[in-house]
């Protein structure tokens, strides 16, 4: 599996973003779209998209996917429509900045905010929308040569496997994939079985993982450990929190096990971090990896 990281984790103009990841020993990103000296508008041209791709290209870094993380579900109408024209966009232009995969979560129906859970989102209406917005996408990356990818999470309404599940048969269309990451399906009350939790991401996944992302998971003990770019409270998960790999308790080589026992080969993002967190957390998930287990 390649090793790679997101941009944002980079708060730097592009060039001297993509030349610390590289020293870093980085072989890939998932590209995000807005940086001190550049960001993605309605009004972006192909050939500055492609400019951007080969900052980090040109640098051995292949573009895994693009990040779009905005809510597909919306509440609001109006907000609705802005994400997904912004999904859309991104989906016209994902193989001009170097990957045709461009990636969101399922989104939340809380009216406030985009990730967090809610009652609503355990409703038949909530997974009939989340439906009909991901196959609106499938069907706009079809025409753009793209492909859309669902990241799963607790918060969110595609929150346990068995949701993945409906959403995967409901989709049937080679634009769209999902996104695999364990610690994204544990909470509070399903830690204790996190194996189970694994396990049970098989039947969904297999077969349709076209990118990975790696963390850890624990239960919150006063002491935060988790440094992401929007923290959450641990109260809204059951009292846990989702550091980067290695400061949290799971066994993240059965993670990696799964990965290649399933059959996916491709790029590895860590997340969770910041900039001065990365080399030990680098260390940790390549030691993870099932080639160098026995180095």
């Amino acid at each position: 599996m390649r090793l790679g990281i997101f941009t944002h984790y980079f708060p730097h103009p592009i060039e001297e973003a993509a030349e610390r990841i590289r020293r870093l020993g980085f072989g890939s990103v998932q590209l995000n779209t807005e940086f001190p000296d550049w960001a993605l508008t309605p009004r972006s041209t192909a050939a500055e998209c492609r400019r951007v791709g080969r900052m980090f290209e040109d640098r051995g870094l292949a573009i895994a996917a693009i990040a779009g993380y905005r809510n597909p579900v919306a509440i609001d109408a109006g907000q609705r429509r802005a994400n997904m024209d912004h999904l859309k966009l991104l989906l016209d232009l994902a193989n001009d900045l170097g990957s045709p995969m461009v990636s969101t979560e399922s989104g939340s129906m809380h009216p406030t905010d985009d990730w967090g859970p809610c009652p609503e989102n355990d409703s038949d209406d909530a997974m009939l929308r989340l439906i009909d917005s991901v196959g609106e996408l499938a069907t706009h990356a079809e025409r753009a040569g793209s492909v859309i990818l669902i990241e799963p999470g607790v918060g969110n309404i595609l929150d346990r496997p068995s949701k993945v599940l409906r959403l995967g048969a409901a989709i049937d269309s080679a634009a769209f994939g999902f996104v695999a990451d364990w610690p994204n399906l544990v909470d509070g009350d399903t830690f204790d079985q996190s194996r189970a939790v694994l396990s049970a991401m098989t039947e969904p996944l297999a077969g349709r993982i076209r990118l990975a992302h790696i963390k850890d998971a624990c239960r919150f003990d006063g002491t935060p450990r988790e440094i992401h770019h929007h923290p959450a409270d641990p109260a809204l998960y059951g009292n846990m929190e989702y550091p980067a790999a290695g400061l949290g308790s799971l066994d993240l080589a059965a993670y990696t096990d799964w990965l290649a026992g399933v059959g996916y080969d491709g790029d590895l993002i860590v997340e969770h971090l910041q900039e001065s967190d990365v080399p030990a957390a680098l260390a940790t998930v390549r030691s993870l990896l099932p080639a160098n287990r026995s180095l």
